[in-house]
């Protein structure tokens, strides 16, 4: 990076706009584990399941834009990178682990329903039980020992892409452009019959979500261009609520993910 690079002002964050925009996702979320645990009637398509997928992919492109912010933060000192890994291990597993162990050992359910379904009560195999102390389910296709775990090896592999993420959000509208267009191939690959053709694919799962994270790259490419609100801040719930509407018209499903982008 160049040494001019350095001596640039740092990117200011919308932080009360974000502060609404989390709040609304971990509200969402929580009214899916609600409505599930109660037995509410989904009647057609599962609207428990859109309320809390939606919540995490508000929560999605809020942390990828912050740790831009975090990102560009560290730069100025030596070892940036490492630092922004650790920092993020040191912030995600200690409590998953405890919580992982508990279930585990207790045998929880990985979900809880009204009914009593899939509430199945077992000791985890070792190999699952790695994989999920690991945080790489995706990778290895070992069940959740508990299903609200599921979006933590997402996070984490998002962790490791998110340095280079930075470096090009940094250098031109052209690369930033590439980078979208690079996620957005490689999400349309992971939803197509492909999947099933080519051993090991799956595995890429993180890039199903890949164009929300990208998405707060986007934010952070543009306010770091000095990008100026073209509305009021009265307006960002009812923004936010555009966008459910908009989610909730498309229906997407685990199938069909892209609908929710």
């Amino acid at each position: 990076m160049p040494p001019h690079e350095f001596s640039l002002p740092r990117t200011h964050l919308p932080e009360r706009n974000l502060d609404v925009l989390r709040a609304i996702a971990v509200l969402l979320v929580l009214a899916d584990h609600v409505f599930s645990a109660i037995g509410h009637d989904t009647a057609g398509w599962n609207w428990n399941w859109a309320l809390g997928r939606l919540g995490v992919l508000l929560f999605f492109v809020h942390t990828s834009l912050v740790l831009m912010s975090s990102l560009e933060r560290g730069e100025f000192a030596g070892g940036w990178v490492p630092r922004f890994y650790l920092r993020r291990a040191f912030r995600i597993y200690p409590l998953a682990i405890v919580i992982i162990l508990i279930a585990a050992l207790f045998r929880l359910p990985p979900h809880v329903t009204s009914d009593g379904t899939d509430m199945v009560r077992a000791y985890p195999s070792l190999a699952t039980l790695a994989s999920n102390l690991l945080l790489v389910q995706n990778l290895t296709g070992a069940r959740d020992i508990q299903g609200v775990l599921w979006s933590l090896p997402i996070e984490v592999q998002m962790y490791l892409l998110l340095p280079f993420c930075f470096v090009l959000a940094r250098r031109s509208a052209m690369a930033m452009i590439a980078q979208l267009l690079l996620v957005l191939t490689l999400g349309v690959v992971l939803q197509s019959a492909l999947v099933e053709r080519v051993p090991g694919l799956w595995r890429l799962s993180v890039f199903t979500f890949g164009p929300c994270f990208l998405s707060g790259v986007l934010a952070y490419h543009l306010l770091r261009r000095g990008a100026a609100p073209s509305a009021p801040a009265w307006t960002w719930p009812f923004a936010i609520l555009a966008v459910a509407a908009f989610f909730a018209l498309l229906r997407p499903t685990s199938e069909h993910p892209s609908l929710g982008w």
